[in-house]
C-alpha cells in the first residue's frame, strides 16, 4: 500500500538541515521510502479566485508499507 506523507511549513519552529538529515535517513533506513520533493513554484489553472488549498504544503514523502506503522519506527 502507498502512503504519502505531506510536509507542512512551519514558521513558528523551521526544521534545521540536520533534523531533515536525520529524518531521511531514518526514512531510508525504514526500507519503505520510494522518493519525495520538495513543492515548487505552484501555478492554479483557471479562476483564481478561491483559497489555494496548497500554500501551506512544502513537499512530499512518499513510502510503500503495509500500514503507517511500518513506514518509520
Amino acid at each position: 500500500m502507498q502512503h504519502i506523507l505531506l510536509i507542512h511549513g512551519n514558521t513558528s519552529s523551521p526544521t534545521s538541515p540536520s533534523e531533515w538529515i536525520t529524518f531521511t535517513e531514518r526514512a531510508q533506513a525504514s526500507g519503505t521510502f520510494r522518493g519525495g520533493s520538495e513543492i515548487g513554484k505552484r501555478r492554479i489553472p483557471g479562476r483564481s479566485e478561491g483559497v489555494s488549498s496548497t500554500a501551506h504544503l512544502d513537499g512530499y514523502m512518499r513510502f510503500d508499507a503495509e500500514n503507517e506503522q511500518k513506514i518509520i519506527d
